[in-house]
């Protein structure tokens, strides 16, 4: 039947779609570009007001996120509020064709 046929092609293209629209509206909303999650871990300067503050950097070699003491200073882009947005942003879940495709059954 070549409606259900097209019907099934047409459902797996707007769940990859939406699939590419999540992930970068993730992005987006937290105003974070993806690239920075490869760039080198903060190197930042030590700040004369203020206390340091706990913050967040993605390390693309273990794929892992891991805390250090923000200043207030430097010009850091791979910092992150917490590690849930800094794991959903830099290593967010993947998913397969398989994981997409509807049951023809």
């Amino acid at each position: 039947m070549p409606t259900k046929n097209f019907a099934a092609r047409y459902c797996v293209h707007i769940c990859l779609l939406m699939i590419l629209l999540a992930r970068s509206m993730t992005a987006y909303v937290h105003g974070i570009d993806i690239g920075n999650c490869n760039s080198p871990p903060p190197n930042e300067l030590p700040c004369k007001d203020g206390s340091p503050k706990l913050m967040w950097f993605f390390n693309s070699s273990t794929e892992c996120c891991y805390s250090y003491n923000y200043s207030g200073c430097g010009n850091g882009v791979n910092k992150f509020p917490d590690p849930e947005s800094c794991m959903a942003i830099c290593n967010p879940p993947t998913y397969t064709l398989e994981d997409s495709l509807p049951s023809l059954e």
